[in-house]
């Protein structure tokens, strides 16, 4: 199962100012578009972020600083990198050290730190002496130093690596299961994959063994269910008793979504459900997950959308596709790129170099044209624009 990833020059994310980010080919500059499929803010920045708290970041002859929303730097590009705003303060690089600074551009907390990153709930953390630790608003470190690394948060708790062993914490810092794993993986439905003496094992949140195992590999559990892989090489489903409900016979699976998992019998995919039974026969050469009733299938070369009867949709026409976003799928033919509908209807004809779907609208470009296309119901208004 390949992952399909569409080239977009449109580099924009919807933020609350509804303004939208663009690369202009000709200029090599990027710019901001309004939902209303007028420019914002012209394409004169060699990099510019997503706006946060009134604020973005752009980067003008190699330094970085601030502009607002009428396009006005308000904050002088001194800086060697920066990062978004933040509970008021951002942090900053200033001779390869890190700081933060207030929306005045004053340095308030000095650039003593080897990383920095933004500030939640009161802290952030911070890499000091090559150590991760935490700060409160005032640059005061208020949870020592301790962690050799210190992952992302899921379901209230994150991995640390402390001498090499793994445990977790929550979001007061405090370890609520000891460092003793191998290694540790995130939280997903109650349950943590975990390695304990180099076998694998599921944790739960009070570090309790649920499960041990002797698999080859082992996925987090989705809608009930966890993939697993015998040494054999064939796969198979364990639900959170660690019994195997789905019989391993498959030579590659994917996790579960919208009740139905894809999977590999003898180089063909298909769709089981649950109860592991075939609902969708394996014929298809390549598959992606359902979303929004409908998943993305290749079929003798050419991309397609079935239904969970593995009716075909939407008829096998595209070189390529991506999944339902909001009732717009993204498909490639003949080297260009357009949208359609769940009805397999053309919202855009494919005849652009790059697209990209925002909320409101869809941004496209073809050479050294911009369009921007404002969706209703109907995706009825079109504008189509040239940058200068």
């Amino acid at each position: 199962m390949k992952k399909i990833i569409f080239s977009l020059a449109m580099v924009g994310m919807l933020n609350a100012s509804e303004l939208y980010r663009f690369y202009d080919m000709k200029t090599d500059k990027i710019g901001f578009l309004n939902n209303k499929c007028e420019f914002a803010i012209q394409p004169k920045f060699d990099y510019a972020d997503d706006f946060r708290e009134g604020l973005a970041e752009v980067r003008i002859d190699g330094k970085y600083g601030y502009m607002d929303k009428k396009g006005d730097v308000v904050i002088e590009p001194i800086f060697d990198g920066t990062y978004s705003f933040k509970e008021g303060l951002a942090s900053v690089e200033i001779n390869g050290k890190y700081g933060y600074i207030d929306k005045k551009g004053d340095v308030v907390i000095k650039p003593i730190f080897n990383k920095a990153y933004s500030f939640n709930e009161g802290l952030a953390r911070v890499l000091l002496n090559w150590k991760l630790c935490y700060i409160n608003k005032k640059g005061n470190v208020v949870v020592e130093p301790k962690f050799d690394e210190v992952y992302s948060f899921n379901e209230g708790l994150t991995p640390v690596e402390i001498n090499r062993k793994y445990g977790y914490i929550d979001k007061k810092m405090n370890i609520v299961i000891e460092p003793i794993f191998n290694s540790a993986y995130k939280f997903s439905e109650g349950l943590a994959h975990v390695s304990l003496n180099w076998k694998d094992a599921y944790i739960d949140k009070k570090g309790n063994v649920i499960m041990k195992f002797d698999y080859e590999l082992i996925g987090d559990f989705h809608e009930g269910l966890a993939s697993v892989k015998l040494f054999s090489g064939k796969w198979g489903f364990i639900d959170k008793k660690g019994d195997m409900v789905i019989k391993p016979i498959f030579d590659n699976i994917g996790s579960f979504n919208e009740g139905l998992a894809v999977v590999n019998l003898n180089g063909k995919w298909g769709f089981i459900d649950k109860k592991g039974d075939m609902v969708i026969k394996p014929i298809f050469d390549d598959v992606n997950p359902f979303n929004e009733g409908l998943a993305d299938v290749e079929l003798n070369g050419k991309w397609c959308f079935i239904d969970k009867k593995g009716n075909i949709i939407i008829k096998p026409t595209f070189d390529k596709v991506h999944a339902f976003n909001k009732g717009l799928a993204p498909v490639k033919l003949n080297g260009k790129y357009g949208y359609i509908n769940n009805k397999g209807e053309y919202v855009l004809e494919p005849k652009y170099n790059k697209i990209r779907h925002e909320d409101d609208i869809i941004i496209f470009q073809n050479d050294y044209m911009t369009g921007c296309k404002s969706v209703d119901k109907e995706y009825s208004l079109f504008r189509l624009k040239e940058v200068k």
